[in-house]
């Protein structure tokens, strides 16, 4: 770590910048000490938000859209996978053991209090990015189309998340309005809404001609349908589903649709980069430089005399009952990016283990079979061949496939798993199915949340 810590010990982010601000303004506030109001004064280069709605800025907005979107989603990845098997408490910080231990509903725990922030913010900024863009656009004004294509992936992204990791949430239109929570029974409707976005910004994408754009929003879309059946599997709340397994036929068009372009047997990846010159990922930074947290005893082994320091990978594939070699591939590389990991938004592993899911749900064993060697011939493993359960199978090919992609937590509730640091009187052990409440923050600052 350089000597300039850019987080504060909560694991939110300081700019340099600010604390340089914050000491120039203090000088100024001694110097003027003669005046009336030092604050009151005119600065020409002062803007307000108005006045950056102006089709010049859309593509600015826009990246904008995309800079909140990566930094929420390394945000929320710390605080889910920690209250998953993927990752545990390892250092001082008692709010991370919490959550550790299966503790996701209280909504003053200071991580999860220090994220929804984040992502209030990231929501603003994408739903902004799609206002200017459609309204330029609508009036010819836009330019270039990618923009708004871009601006709807950025908001369904955003959008799933939230769906994927809130028990209810709070979505005004403006900065400052106070509104009511979306409601915990209508949560579902943010997956709605981010089909929504995809639709509108698929056929944008093929007007354009941009095909990576368009299979990335496809793939996008596949996964928003899966977790909309994986929500209607857990809602409410409180126990594991008899059938855990989803089926969506609007998935499987999409999934089907984005391996006939790839390729059925390409490793293709739509990820999300961090890097020192944008943002960098809390999850990567607590796990690599903090050390506060550490990969799970189920994926991995642990120096007992340093819980920093990693002895070996534990977790093994099924069939060849070996190291598994994804699991492996991906815990080594997110290590050596320090705290720049990037985040696999979604891939063509997740294609096909969708489609190998909805049919094993159809008793469709060739397709399952068929999908699910597809995913594990790209580690060159073993065929299955019926050597073992086929839900067991789908539910470890998920594990290690769809590693810290905020999605173990939803899986380990619908197949009934369970976390060896839950306590048993914990939220997630008692409730299958609860994920993390609006914080206290918004409770104290909106008078339509209650506490």
């Amino acid at each position: 770590m350089s000597s300039l810590d850019t987080r504060s010990s909560t694991g939110g982010r300081r700019s340099p910048r600010a604390w340089l601000g914050a000491v120039a303004a203090l000088a100024v506030v001694l110097t003027v000490g003669a005046c009336e109001d030092p604050l009151d004064v005119e600065n020409p280069n002062n803007l307000v938000e108005e006045d950056v709605a102006t089709p010049t800025a859309v593509p600015a907005t826009v990246n904008g859209a995309l800079a909140t979107t990566t930094d929420m989603i390394g945000e929320v990845n710390a605080i889910y996978a920690t209250a998953s098997d993927e990752v545990r408490w390892i250092g001082s910080r008692d709010a991370w053991h919490s959550l550790s231990q299966g503790n996701l509903d209280d909504p003053t725990n200071e991580f999860s209090d220090a994220t929804f922030p984040t992502v209030g913010t990231a929501r603003y900024m994408v739903d902004r990015a799609v206002r200017l863009a459609e309204q330029y656009d609508s009036e010819g004004e836009l330019g270039d189309r990618v923009h708004l294509a871009r601006a709807y992936l950025y908001a369904a992204i955003t959008y799933v998340t939230i769906a994927d990791s809130y028990d209810d949430f709070v979505m005004p239109e403006s900065a400052t309005e106070a509104v009511p929570p979306v409601g915990a029974d209508n949560m579902s409707q943010l997956y709605q809404d981010a089909i929504g976005f995809l639709d509108t910004g698929v056929s944008v994408a093929r007007d354009i001609g941009n095909t990576e754009l368009e299979t990335r929003m496809l793939a996008m879309r596949a996964r928003a349908y899966h977790a909309l059946g994986m929500w209607n599997k857990l809602n409410p709340a409180g126990s594991t589903p008899g059938d855990p397994l989803v089926s969506s036929s609007e998935a499987d068009a999409d999934a089907q649709a984005v391996l006939g372009e790839v390729g059925t047997s390409a490793d293709w990846k739509y990820e999300l980069t961090f890097s020192s010159s944008t943002v960098s990922s809390n999850v990567a930074f607590q796990i690599n430089q903090r050390g506060e947290l550490q990969f799970g005893p189920a994926l991995v082994q642990a120096n007992p005399e340093d819980l920093t320091d990693i002895e070996a990978i534990v977790i093994e594939d099924p069939i060849d009952e070996v190291v598994d070699p994804v699991a492996s591939a991906t815990i080594n590389s997110f290590i050596g990016a320090d705290e720049y990991a990037s985040h696999t938004v979604t891939s063509a592993r997740e294609m096909h283990l969708i489609l190998a899911e909805s049919a094993l749900a159809q008793a469709d064993t060739s397709g399952f079979t068929t999908h699910v060697n597809h995913v594990r011939s790209m580690d060159n493993l073993t065929d299955y061949s019926g050597q073992v359960d086929a839900t067991s199978l789908l539910e470890h090919e998920r594990q290690v496939n769809l590693l810290l992609q905020v999605r173990r937590l939803s899986d380990m509730y619908r197949f009934g798993e369970t976390s060896s640091d839950w306590l048993q009187q914990s939220r997630a052990m008692t409730e299958p199915g609860t994920f993390f409440p609006i914080a206290i923050t918004e409770i104290r600052s909106n008078p339509n949340v209650g506490g």
